[in-house]
C-alpha cells in the first residue's frame, strides 16, 4: 500500500515545487506592489473614509461605483507613490485639484490619481518628471468633495483592451510602505528640498526658475 502511494506523494511534491518556483520568480499581487509603490503621504498613520467599489454616494446618497479610496493621514503633504512622468495637472470639476502620474514599473504600465488636492498647492506640471516621494501637492477638499481628504485612484493598463483600467488602489495603501526619501515643497521659497542635503533629486526637478503653477479661474 505504502509502495502504490510513492508515485503519487511523488508527483505532489514535484507540483509543490513548480508552484515554489513560480511564487518566486513572479511573488504575488502584494508582493510586487509592496516591492514598487509607497503611501502617496509622507506618514504611514491614516484612517479610511470611502473603500473602493460600490458605495452609497455621500452627496446625493445614491449607489454608485468609487473609483479610489478616500484616506485622511495625518500628515497633509501628498507625494508620489513610483517614479514617473506627470500626465495630468489640472482644476477638474469633480476631481478637484488633480494630479496624475504614469509610472511604468515591472514592465507594467500604471497611472495614480492625487484628487482634490488644496487650492494651488500642485507643485507639478504636465510632463514633469517626477521621483518616488515627490511632493505633488497638499489634502484638501477641492471638487466635489465633503472635508479636506485625498481620493487616490490606481489604473492598471490592459494590453489586450489598449487602454487604462481603474483597479482596487487598497493594497498599496495597506501595505504601509514609506519612501526612503521625501522631496517636500517649500511653498514659501517656492522650491523642493533636497533629501539629506544630497543630489538625489537633482536631475528630476524642474529648472531653478521653475514657479509653482497657478490657477486661471
Amino acid at each position: 500500500m505504502l509502495i502504490a502511494l510513492l508515485p503519487v506523494a511523488g508527483v505532489i511534491f514535484i507540483v509543490l515545487i513548480i508552484l515554489a518556483i513560480i511564487a518566486a520568480l513572479f511573488g504575488n499581487e502584494e508582493t510586487f506592489y509592496r516591492s514598487y509603490f509607497v503611501l502617496p503621504f509622507d506618514t504611514n498613520t491614516y484612517t479610511i473614509t470611502s473603500p473602493y467599489g460600490e458605495r452609497t454616494d455621500p452627496i446625493n446618497n445614491t449607489t454608485a461605483f468609487h473609483s479610489g479610496i478616500d484616506v485622511v493621514p495625518t500628515s497633509s503633504n501628498i507625494v508620489a507613490v513610483a517614479d514617473g512622468t506627470v500626465v495630468i495637472s489640472e482644476v477638474q470639476e469633480s476631481g478637484g485639484e488633480t494630479v496624475a502620474i504614469e509610472h511604468k514599473v515591472g514592465g507594467v504600465m500604471y497611472r495614480t490619481f492625487y484628487h482634490h488636492l488644496k487650492e494651488n498647492s500642485r507643485t507639478v506640471k504636465v510632463g514633469d518628471t517626477v521621483k518616488q516621494g515627490q511632493q505633488v501637492g497638499i489634502m484638501g477638499s477641492t471638487g466635489r468633495s465633503t472635508g479636506d481628504h485625498l481620493h487616490f485612484s490606481l489604473q492598471k493598463y490592459n494590453v489586450k483592451n489598449q487602454k487604462f483600467e481603474y483597479t482596487d488602489p487598497s493594497i498599496i495603501i495597506n501595505n504601509k510602505v514609506t519612501s526612503k526619501e521625501y522631496s517636500l515643497f517649500d511653498y514659501t521659497d517656492n522650491k523642493f528640498s533636497f533629501p539629506n542635503n544630497n543630489d538625489y533629486m537633482k536631475d528630476k526637478l524642474p529648472t531653478p526658475d521653475y514657479k509653482k503653477p497657478t490657477i486661471t479661474p
